[in-house]
């Protein structure tokens, strides 16, 4: 992880982080086709980009420290999601690097906090809006990102919606994915990303081929998005 992402701070002086992929592994250390770390939803913008969803592996990452001189460190009152909280500080300061590469094994287990097994599971994701409550409090947030309110919100109630499908609660799976809809501007599409999540992609993951498809979906999505930003 060092070797990969020292050289890109080193290199990058407009850069205040920067994070690459963690793989999912099982307690004996097996590998698991889950990857955490996304590029950015609006490349060159890494607020808007963290509003939109938690793109990063906080433990694929690395930050300046004058990061945290200017931003802060973590507030300790929340439940959960202190690090997005953090970075959201930090990236009203910095923007974030990305490297597309696997860097880190993230062992995944019966004891995680935030796994389903866990008895704060439901404190975990009822928390998960918290950060995005304290960013719009703040009278001083720049319009773009104000005006992503509702895109913001409505994908925490998916990533619940998703949980919750995991941990085999239906109903609250139901009543979250049906928040995700109702919150959304854009109805229609993310009902569209609903199917996707919820029924397409667990079935393309349980297959190399599969995850493929998926690597050249998400690349075509993040080119089309970047030519309607040049637009």
């Amino acid at each position: 992880m060092l070797e990969t992402l020292v050289p890109v701070l080193e290199s990058r002086a407009d850069m205040g982080v920067v994070y690459a992929r963690g793989q999912a592994m099982d307690e004996r250390g097996h590998r698991l086709p889950n990857l955490q770390g996304l590029p950015e939803r609006f490349p060159g913008d890494s607020l808007r980009s963290l509003v939109y969803e938690d793109g990063t592996c906080n433990v694929a990452l690395l930050a300046r420290r004058e990061c945290f001189e200017r931003a802060g460190y973590y507030d300790e009152d929340l439940v959960a999601s202190e690090d997005w909280d953090m970075w959201l500080r930090v990236a009203r300061h910095y923007r974030f690097a990305f490297v597309d590469k696997v860097v880190v094994a993230v062992r995944w287990h019966d004891g995680n906090l935030t796994g389903p097994t866990s008895p704060r599971f439901a404190e975990v994701l009822g928390a998960r809006t918290a950060p995005l409550d304290k960013l719009f409090r703040d009278p001083d947030l720049p319009p773009r990102v104000r005006a992503m309110r509702a895109a913001a919100y409505a994908n925490v109630h998916l990533f619940r919606g998703q949980r919750w499908l995991q941990a085999g609660e239906l109903g609250r799976a139901f009543r979250s994915l049906g928040a995700a809809v109702r919150t959304s501007e854009d109805r229609l599409t993310m009902i569209t990303r609903i199917v996707w999540f919820v029924l397409a992609a667990p079935l393309l993951g349980r297959s190399a081929s599969g995850r493929r498809a998926m690597t050249v979906l998400a690349d075509l999505r993040r080119r089309r998005r970047a030519a309607d930003e040049r637009r």
